[in-house]
This record gives C-alpha cells, structure tokens and sequence, in this order.
C-alpha cells in the first residue's frame, strides 16, 4: 500500500509544539532615560554683574513689576554713591 492511499494506518504522526500559559497580572508602567524641559522658562539677564547675596521671590505664579527678585551684593556701589554725595555736598558749599 502507498503512503497516499485511502488508509489511515499508514499516515505517519505530526509534530505538535504546546505551551502551558498561566495568569499573570500585568504591570501598566514604561521605564525610559530621558530629557524633561519645562513648559515656560524665564531668564533673568541682570543690568550690573556682581555676586548674588540673596534670592528674594517665591514660588508664586505672577510677579509684580519693579517687584526685587534678586540682591547683590552692592557695597562697592554704596560706597561709592556716598563718596558721590560727599563730593556733590562740598561742590555745593563751594
């Protein structure tokens, strides 16, 4: 008898691959490197350079104009406005 005759002795087996699968819960989470940038940035670009003493603002969302942000240190140019004043007031007297 041929392998292609109408008999079913002679068919030879099929390989069959099988998987036992079990339930797991599945986590929802994605875990990546990346860069965050913020939504709105602000520069602040001062009129005088000099070494900054004090950070006066607070989180708030608005700031007022004219409203100081930031404290130098300013003793050179306090100085040197009252060394300005002293000169101005003996010119006067003069």
């Amino acid at each position: 008898m041929s392998k292609g005759g109408k008999g079913g002795a002679s068919a030879s087996p099929s390989n069959v691959s099988a998987c036992i699968l079990k339930a797991e819960k599945l986590s929802n989470e994605v875990y990546a490197s990346g860069t965050i940038l913020a939504n709105e940035e602000v520069q602040l670009h001062p009129e005088l350079s000099g070494k900054i003493i004090q950070l006066i603002f607070r989180k708030e969302p608005t700031v007022s104009k004219g409203q100081l942000l930031v404290k130098i240190n300013d003793a050179d140019l306090q100085a040197n406005y009252k060394k300005l004043q002293l000169q101005f007031s003996l010119a006067d007297e003069n």
